[in-house]
């Protein structure tokens, strides 16, 4: 009997987490957010910037991982305390990209600087 109730129960949950009808999806961050954010003298801001970057490299911290196709060899216990430094300078220097998703930017910008080899 209480297992009947589980399918209503899963649609009532993924329902509930759906947009209302004409409402996006939450989109992705993008470059010029995330620029916004590195350049910010909000702390929060700043925050969400440097952990934007860390999660994106720790992602590519796994043997052959990859971030929108983008592959970088951070060096063996690197402490990840550049790498903000890095996209932020590579962001602001770079404006036009700005409409690109944020994760595949970093992934980028990080490849560029410990490329694979």
């Amino acid at each position: 009997m209480a297992l009947d109730i589980l399918p209503s129960l899963s649609t009532a949950v993924l329902l509930a987490n759906m947009p209302l009808a004409g409402e996006a999806w939450p989109p992705y961050v993008t470059g010029a957010e995330l620029a916004a954010a590195c350049v910010s003298e909000v702390p929060m801001d700043q925050g969400i910037c440097v952990g934007y970057i860390r999660a994106v490299a720790d992602v590519l911290g796994g043997p052959g991982a990859k971030v929108d196709g983008i592959m970088a060899c951070l060096p063996v216990g690197e402490t990840n305390d550049e790498l903000p430094d890095l996209v932020k300078d590579y962001l602001v220097a770079n404006p036009q990209l700005g409409n690109l998703k944020a994760d595949g930017l970093v992934a980028y910008v990080l490849s560029l600087s410990f490329p694979c080899e």
